[in-house]
């Protein structure tokens, strides 16, 4: 079978060159047609048997209906292509409607109802641009903006006026809208667009069968768009899967191959596939295993039936009549369940996956419960058998042994130079077990074992952190830009600022011995009120730390936590300007730790009383 490659040996070549070498294989590289007799035993089992004389890929024209998931594709590539339109719409339309500045505020307790009324305007006609919204072509009210103005509202957009509700056309809102903003021949583009995702139904394209090792390899690799975790060029986390799909007696490939282009590399071209799926062909069932990038069950349908009718002319192996959408469940049900099993590739066998059942009795009454899909690995640069060993670890590479020269001192897993993490003495480490062992000083910047690192954080309490915004809040004006960045913009709740940790060697925190005192963080969480980053004093490291209010100095304090950069405050997980709050930030946070310095007292006084902060600052 290894003839039938012909030419494309090269193109196999260059492809393994291209995504290999960088990994500085100590061995040979093995051309091609030595390397993949592995493959070659595997598909002459039977599956070459499904192929003409000379031809690993067959192709057949078809005709299928689009579904939901490619619609929805189609429309999420017409809003990238036309995202400059829609950002000329919104940007246009919330400056007609907008007069007081709303719909950037992040404080919606604050606003009057009328700016209100205008963000939920401004979120509601934006929601037009949605997926539901252009494939429905139809406008809905959701529950929030149906009470807030009930089964219609009027727009009025720069002295135009538009009554709008549910049901109605949302081209045509869109287009009317778009005109009185100046964009009308803008949104001519759009409508075209949007007509063609919407209202092609059919699709007709060239559907190809393949054993070919190059489909294998561009199983997710391709010019349309879309990769998963098989990828070759985007050193997906399960590409060792495809050599083993490759290399499985029992596994093709079915695919879409687009019409207008081809994927290049290396000045060589190959199909670029719209859509792709495994087969998995045996005697028991035709599967078609998770499709890519979406599920569309009329291809499925089509690529199920045309395997079956090559396996029954050249096998003569016989399946039902019936194509099952729910495999999986139909053959559970049927108490003939099948345990589909993978080695390095990702199993996403799940119920939702196509097939059929054979009709044989012999075949069931020698029924296999457990079936591994998954051939060789093989490495993709000398040719070696790579062993499976319960380690996914080495899924993400195309490699073996010979072609990694660093091992990880630790978990034993075979690195890349590029992939080497290593520690204050020069041990060689994988990434996940350097985070293991390391970390990097904030301070200094140099690395340390995690043995010796201190996670520093300032104290915090949420009842004394209430206090002291209600006491600031009423000792300013209203305009106090912090007090109104303390509102959060979801729930319009308080939301307290605090300072992020720092992680710190001990020799740096030497030098603030004098003026730092720190608390043991799962001594105090629970017993003081006191917290850091969770509520729950369960969450608590034995190396992380609080600084003690009551004997430390603050300023000392604020600098080691990195006050004087104005970059580690943090409202809601957002990170917000210091440098402009330079004062007000510094008093908020010192009117806050001498209330926690007045709160906290020593080990032997009784604090279980849950309500004793309120009681103490009352």
């Amino acid at each position: 079978m290894v003839d039938r490659m012909n030419h494309d040996w090269s193109l196999f070549d260059a492809y393994r060159r291209m995504n290999v070498e960088d990994q500085e294989c100590d061995n040979d590289f093995a051309p091609g047609n030595e390397m993949l007799s592995v493959w070659q035993n595997a598909k002459n089992r039977y599956l070459a048997q499904l192929f003409p004389e000379g031809q690993l890929i067959i192709e057949r024209p078809i005709r299928y209906e689009k579904g939901i998931d490619e619609m929805r594709r189609d429309i999420s590539d017409l809003v990238d292509a036309q995202r400059d339109f829609i950002y000329k719409f919104k940007d246009r339309f919330v400056e007609a409607v907008d007069h007081n500045g709303a719909y950037n505020s992040c404080n919606w307790r604050m606003l009057s109802e009328e700016d209100q009324n205008t963000i939920e305007v401004v979120r509601h006609v934006m929601d037009w641009f949605s997926f539901d919204s252009l494939l429905q072509n139809e406008i809905n009210f959701g529950w929030s903006f149906r009470s807030r103005f009930g089964t219609r509202y009027e727009l009025d957009v720069l002295g135009h006026k538009l009554m709008v509700q549910p049901g109605m056309k949302v081209m045509k809102c869109i287009g009317k809208v778009a005109g009185w903003l100046g964009l009308a021949s803008e949104f001519e583009q759009f409508r075209i667009a949007q007509s063609q995702a919407t209202n092609q139904k059919y699709i007709s394209g060239t559907a190809c069968l393949s054993i070919h090792p190059m489909d294998y390899a561009t199983a997710s690799d391709n010019d349309n768009g879309w990769s998963s975790c098989m990828s070759w060029q985007e050193h997906g986390c399960y590409r060792m899967g495809t050599v083993e799909m490759m290399n499985s007696p029992m596994v093709l490939v079915s695919y879409i191959k687009s019409d207008k282009q081809y994927m290049q590399f290396d000045k060589e071209r190959w199909n670029s596939k719209k859509w792709r799926a495994w087969i998995i062909v045996t005697p028991q069932v035709l599967m078609m295993n998770r499709q890519y990038p979406y599920h569309a069950d009329s291809i499925g349908d089509f690529m199920i039936k045309w395997v079956r009718e090559l396996v029954e002319q050249n096998l003569n192996w016989h399946y039902e009549d019936e194509i099952y959408h729910n495999l999986i469940e139909e053959l559970d049900n049927r108490m003939t369940n099948i345990n589909f099993e993978t080695n390095f590739m990702y199993n996403d066998v799940s119920d939702d996956d196509i097939g059929v059942i054979t009709t044989d009795q012999d075949v069931k009454d020698h029924w296999k419960e457990y079936i591994n899909f998954s051939g060789h690995a093989q490495c993709m640069w000398c040719g070696d058998i790579i062993d499976y060993n319960d380690n996914s670890e080495d899924a993400d590479t195309l490699g073996c042994k010979g072609c990694h020269p660093y091992v990880c001192e630790c978990c034993g897993r075979e690195i890349d130079e590029e992939e080497v993490w290593r520690g204050p003495d020069g041990e060689c480490w994988c990434d996940e077990c350097y985070a293991d062992h390391c970390f990097t000083c904030d301070e200094c910047g140099e690395q340390d074992y995690i043995e010796n690192r201190m996670r520093i954080y300032m104290p915090r309490n949420t009842v004394l952190a209430r206090k002291t915004f209600d006491n600031m809040k009423a000792a300013s004006d209203e305009d106090n830009p912090l007090m109104r960045d303390m509102i959060s913009p979801w729930d319009g709740e308080f939301s307290a600022p605090y300072v992020q940790n720092i992680s710190i060697c001990g020799d740096c925190f030497a030098k603030y011995r004098d003026k730092i005192h720190l608390i043991k963080a799962k001594d105090v969480s629970r017993k003081w009120g006191v917290w850091h980053r969770w509520e729950h004093a369960g969450w608590t490291d034995e190396d992380e730390w609080i600084i003690d209010p009551r004997t430390s100095d603050f300023d000392t304090a604020m600098k080691l936590l990195g006050h004087d950069t104005y970059r580690r405050y943090v409202i809601d997980d957002r990170p917000f300007n210091g440098k402009y709050y330079s004062e007000l930030i510094r008093n908020y946070f010192k009117a806050q730790w001498d209330l926690l310095a007045k709160s906290l007292v020593s080990n032997d006084e009784n604090t279980d009383d849950p309500d004793y902060v309120w009681k103490l600052v009352g």
